[in-house]
């Protein structure tokens, strides 16, 4: 309590250091407003521990949910002697970041703003991720367009892949949290893309708010409001008759799901969307030819 002041505690004990098989395997972190890059699923890593804590790393990607020195749950980048948390959850008491009390607060804000929607799951939503995807492009390239299919299995930093069917394209998630359409797996591994949707914020493409973008040149890129993604599994998607119609004046944004990735109901897309036009840049977006 102080110093030289001393409280009993009949809740402290000191018990058997629990083994990975009684951890959570997998994780998957909301972040339905932002940072997006730290958004996804999180894989145990069984033979790391820091500060007496389990670690997990986000699939195919950099950002680890950690403990920190002053006993917080920590999202970000992990470096043993410094602390790089984007997001923080204080005083963790030994529960794990799925049962941790209280409400994670974003490091990146000044006055450390504190976001309830913020959440860590059990399990991968990547496994839960539709199976089928059809990208629209009525101004073209057409090359990018068509139905994608789920890769089963490949995560890229915490969200899945999907690969053009009997074609080469890509569409994935990237390191600062965008979606992409490249040309190659390659891009997926480089982060290049020739579309993009900037600042998912964990939500898979067909409900992600935002407009897309396309290459025009060398770092050039074209708002292009008339891409649409849509989930062919999804009868209410599939069945949309305006899905096809080219002159369909309804914008990507009137395809936003209301509910955010870890099943909460959310306002209007235009009221959620964020004035800055996200967290990050494009990275190592270049235009493909």
């Amino acid at each position: 309590l102080g110093e030289g002041q001393w409280q009993q505690d009949a809740a402290a004990a000191v018990i058997l250091a629990p083994g990975p098989e009684v951890l959570a395997p997998t994780l998957h972190v909301c972040v339905p407003s932002g940072p997006s890059e730290h958004a996804g699923d999180y894989a145990l890593k069984p033979s790391m521990w820091a500060n007496g804590m389990p670690m997990w790393q986000q699939m195919g990607g950099d950002s680890y949910i950690y403990a920190d020195r002053h006993g917080r749950w920590a999202i970000g980048e992990f470096d043993w002697e410094a602390i790089h948390g984007a997001l923080i959850l204080p005083d963790h008491r030994g529960m794990m970041p799925h049962e941790a009390h209280g409400t994670w607060q974003c490091m990146f804000d000044e006055d450390r703003s504190h976001d309830p929607g913020v959440a860590v799951g059990v399990g991968s939503q990547a496994s839960m991720a539709a199976q089928e995807l059809w990208v629209r492009l009525p101004s073209g390239p057409g090359h990018c367009a068509g139905k994608y299919e789920l890769e089963s299995g490949w995560i890229m930093h915490g969200m899945p892949v999907w690969r053009q069917a009997d074609g080469d394209c890509r569409l994935f998630g990237d390191r600062n949290g965008h979606w992409v359409v490249g040309l190659t797996g390659s891009d997926v591994n480089i982060g290049r893309g020739i579309l993009v949707l900037t600042d998912h914020r964990g939500r898979m493409p067909q409900h992600t708010c935002g407009i897309w973008e396309k290459a025009i040149g060398d770092e050039q890129w074209l708002p292009d409001p008339d891409i649409r993604v849509c989930d062919l599994t999804a009868s209410g998607e599939a069945a949309d008759p305006d899905f096809d119609n080219p002159l369909s004046p309804r914008s990507p944004r009137d395809y936003c799901s209301g509910v955010s990735p870890c099943g909460t109901q959310r306002g209007a897309c235009g009221q959620e969307a964020s004035g800055d036009g996200g967290h990050g840049g494009r990275g190592e977006f270049c235009f493909c030819r």
